[in-house]
């Protein structure tokens, strides 16, 4: 049988798996259609299936460590207490650490995953990196041994419950989803510093303390269980292997590039984290298929439903920072974990202010108010009528006359303008992505996502309709001022977060695609415009910058002002002159 045919034997096993013992006959019927040899293989697994795990896990593991735990009730200088958990990474005891006389969480990892003696040390050197890390989130590692050739690992014993019996109750508040998945995020910005990709982020790995704390399991384990490598290259989508370890529940919550079977960095694991805040949030993973073939196919290729179509009074920023971290192209999902930890704190901060406007500003408690003082004074009840009436036909007047000058105005306009066409989109949405035209390219520097600012160059070919990335800012940074000057452009100022402003000044040059710094500004600031004029800059084209003119292409001094209104306050410009 081929990859395909065993693909189908073990899509079938997993779904009959679900199914009432009662029930499976009919499906089998249904689904093999006369092909005999697809069906025992399928009930010959179901048949192991219904066996004591005992022997299935005995088999599997392929070593003494049942036996120990049965007959004699130790792993090295560990006394098994009793069996808490069994997974495909292998089984979970309670046990006592006799040394240091405290109870410990001891894994015994499958012999098929540890025979491969290249993988196994690149497991425990980064099984000892995350150790090392000694994060809170992040769940301690006492010690990796061997015992009668069964590779062990103790780790600290968590109190508490996964995430995946959490969401059993259905989903969770906002703030209570944001506050997880920001520790989650907080230890695989850690991690990935460290240069660890978790490649298995999924309920099931998350534990929740009764304190509030949660913590991330399994660390690399995941990579243990990995196919070789040359293997995953020569695999497509349709033939990926589930049953090494990535059996539905883990695969509802993979990467597409795990899907694809290719090699993943941090970006993988930031997609895995939104499909699990996706989850908190609405009650249901994002890529909730039974079949193996069509869960893959939606990964790849589906877009899940939004997330405030499920779920009531979901803030847009947070829809769209889940739809950024479920980016099909990791490009356009965020690049690291540090910047989604900004954006969740920012949006943690959105939640509690908006709490505190709306819990001021009851309706029902000005309603209350209201109704108070009309008892109070029952000829308030007609005058409040009488004003209801006249500003009733006065805006109705307003509306009339305005709607015929706006109609006028429109036709005019109409038939004085061309007309806008849809072109190309740049990579990422964003706001105040500053643009540059130079030699007859349009370019886009920098900007926002919510709180986190961009870094990225992009120019637009106008015969191609599309963007080309170019080299980076050395200073990622948004509300910053563009020019362009001596055939370069420069990038002044700005914000690197919602109140941190700079003075950095760098400068883009086209011909060697890269960035340059310049000597900054007296002062940091940003949401102003720079200008250039032939030596010179003119108080008419500096009256809508919104602050002070360019000093790094010259030099400062006090010239004649001009007082403009911005944002609802009255400021003053200076005159520029070229050094």
């Amino acid at each position: 049988m081929n990859a395909e045919g065993w693909n189908r034997v073990d899509e079938l096993f997993q779904n009959a798996v679900e199914i009432q013992p009662s029930d499976r006959r009919a499906y089998l019927d249904k689904e093999c259609r006369g092909d005999e040899f697809l069906r025992n293989e399928v009930e010959s697994l179901l048949s192991s299936d219904s066996c004591d795990w005992e022997f299935i896990d005995r088999s599997a593991l392929e070593s003494a460590a049942v036996l120990l735990a049965d007959e004699q009730q130790k792993v090295g200088h560990y006394e098994i207490l009793k069996l808490i958990g069994r997974g495909g990474m292998g089984e979970v005891y309670l046990a006592r650490d006799q040394i240091l006389n405290r109870d410990i969480a001891l894994k015994l990892l499958p012999q098929e995953y540890t025979q491969d003696p290249d993988r196994l040390s690149r497991f425990q050197r980064e099984a000892r990196t995350i150790s090392a890390l000694n994060h809170p989130n992040i769940i301690t590692i006492y010690e990796l041994g061997n015992v009668e050739d069964q590779e062990f690992i103790s780790t600290e014993l968590i109190e508490g419950e996964t995430l995946r019996t959490r969401l059993k109750m259905g989903a969770m508040l906002i703030r209570d989803a944001l506050e997880i998945a920001l520790q989650i995020a907080g230890a695989l910005a850690a991690a990935h510093r460290s240069g660890i990709v978790h490649r298995d982020i999924k309920p099931e790995n998350i534990m929740l303390r009764p304190d509030g704390y949660i913590k991330v399991l399994d660390f690399g384990l995941a990579k243990l269980a990995e196919q070789s490598e040359s293997f995953l290259q020569s695999t497509n989508a349709e033939g990926l292997d589930m049953s090494s370890g990535l059996l539905m529940g883990t695969a509802r919550y993979m990467s597409p590039e795990q899907a694809k079977g290719i090699s993943v960095d941090s970006r993988s694991d930031i997609f895995s984290l939104g499909t699990v805040l996706y989850e908190m949030l609405t009650g249901r993973p994002p890529f909730d298929e039974e079949h193996t073939a069509t869960l893959t196919e939606s990964i790849l290729h589906e877009d899940p439903l939004s997330i405030d179509k499920l779920a009531t009074a979901v803030p847009a920023n947070l829809v769209f920072l889940v739809d950024k971290m479920l980016s099909k192209d990791r490009k356009s999902r965020y690049q690291n974990a540090d910047e989604l930890i900004k954006d969740l704190k920012f949006l943690q901060k959105e939640l509690v202010a908006d709490a505190s406007h709306l819990e001021s500003r009851r309706p029902e408690s000005m309603l209350g108010s209201m109704l108070e003082r009309i008892a109070r004074w029952p000829g308030l009840a007609f005058s409040l009528i009488i004003i209801a009436v006249v500003l009733a036909i006065g805006y109705s007047s307003f509306k009339f006359l305005r709607g015929e000058a706006a109609e006028a105005s429109t036709e005019r306009l109409l038939a004085e303008a061309g007309t806008w066409t849809t072109k190309s989109p740049i990579s990422s949405p964003r706001w105040q992505a500053e643009p540059a035209v130079l030699n007859n390219v349009l370019y886009v520097a920098g900007g926002w996502n919510v709180c986190s600012p961009f870094a990225n160059l992009e120019s637009y070919d106008s015969a191609t309709d599309t963007w080309t990335q170019k080299a980076s800012m050395i200073r990622a940074r948004g509300g910053h001022g563009v020019a362009v000057l001596n055939g370069q452009i420069y990038a002044v100022g700005g914000s690197i977060d919602c109140a941190v402003h700079i003075s950095s000044v760098e400068a883009y040059d086209p011909a060697t695609d890269s960035w340059s710094e310049k000597a900054p500004l007296p002062s940091a600031r940003a949401a102003h415009v720079v200008a250039v004029s032939n030596g010179r800059s003119e108080d008419r084209q500096v009256d809508r910058a919104c602050a002070d003119a360019n000093p790094a292409i010259g030099s400062c001094r006090r010239g004649s002002r001009r007082n403009y209104l911005c944002d609802g306050r009255r400021r003053s410009v200076r005159r520029v002159v070229h050094g």
